[in-house]
């Protein structure tokens, strides 16, 4: 068969030669399906697989449902969770350390979906008494037993893709029925961007949504956005950067974002790591000592 011959020839170009044309185009593209990749480079399904794979790997690419994104792409789109979670790790875990930082014992924590916020949860190891109220379905198993005499799981639509429920940001009865509003002392909430114009967005305008309400049952706003995030803009609005009271970030923005976040009013927190090597955070340094 013609075709079949044409993919044969296709495949056994030498893979290097292969997976640059392949980088190429999603490089033009910004992403790629598998079945756009087999029939811009005619090959097979499976070649396209471990092409994407190998360069996963590497760190070239990032494989997302049914194909890959340009690394720098990732604010843009909505990777699933287990891909998101493996990418930039050790600055989420620099990020939720110094969080914590800022919780007290008994206070009542909101905390989204996401996993950057899941760091959070993983550093609140040593609290005392907090109640947690979350639609992050990952959390419960990552935080401390001992750090929680409260957790509550929001109810509403369960979205795969980020292990977090969608619906209302209230908590029902105990016998079901009508549900209560609360009022938490900190929100700490993962975004999927974060830019002087577009302001804070999401990759899903339903979990965006919920991201807003829960901004409007907290005292004290905390967003936590790995550098990945600065300058883009993703698919839904969530709010203006004067929205938040503190962003936690692992390096310095732009002057032009750090320009916005002073203007909006927002405290700009980046962890320092200790000098000996253990990874966590001593201290902070704000918009104010940052070089221009």
């Amino acid at each position: 068969m013609p075709g079949q011959q044409g993919k044969e020839r296709a495949t056994s170009r030498l893979p290097a030669r292969r997976r640059a044309d392949l980088v190429e185009f999603v490089e033009e593209h910004g992403h790629a399906t598998v079945s756009m990749l087999v029939e811009a480079l005619d090959v097979s399904g499976d070649t396209v697989r471990r092409d994407l794979q190998y360069l996963h790997e590497q760190g070239v690419l990032v494989r997302s449902f049914g194909g890959v994104v340009r690394r720098d792409e990732l604010a843009r789109f909505d990777p699933p969770f287990l891909t998101r979670i493996r990418a930039n790790s050790e600055a989420k875990t620099a990020i939720g350390l110094l969080a914590a930082t800022l919780v007290s014992d008994r206070q009542t924590l909101l905390v989204n979906g996401g996993t950057t916020t899941l760091a959070l949860a993983r550093a609140l190891k040593g609290k005392k008494d907090l109640t947690v109220v979350t639609n992050n379905l990952y959390l419960p198993g990552n935080i401390s037993a001992d750090a929680v005499s409260q957790l509550h799981i929001l109810g509403g639509q369960f979205r795969m893709r980020s292990f977090a429920t969608l619906g209302p940001v209230e908590l029902p009865d105990v016998q079901g029925g009508r549900t209560h509003a609360f009022h938490a002392d900190l929100a700490f909430l993962g975004v999927g961007g974060v830019s002087d114009e577009g302001g804070f967005t999401g990759g899903d305008i339903r979990e965006s949504s919920v991201i807003r309400h829960m901004m409007e049952r907290t005292e004290r706003i905390v967003v936590l956005a790995d550098s990945s995030k600065f300058g883009r803009t993703a698919f839904a609005h969530i709010g203006e950067l004067s929205m938040a009271d503190v962003l936690i970030t692992d390096t310095a923005p732009s002057a032009k974002i750090r320009a916005a976040l002073a203007e909006s009013g927002v405290q700009l927190l980046i962890p320092e790591v200790a000098q000996d090597g253990a990874g966590e955070p001593e201290a902070s340094i704000t918009d104010s000592e940052l070089p221009a």
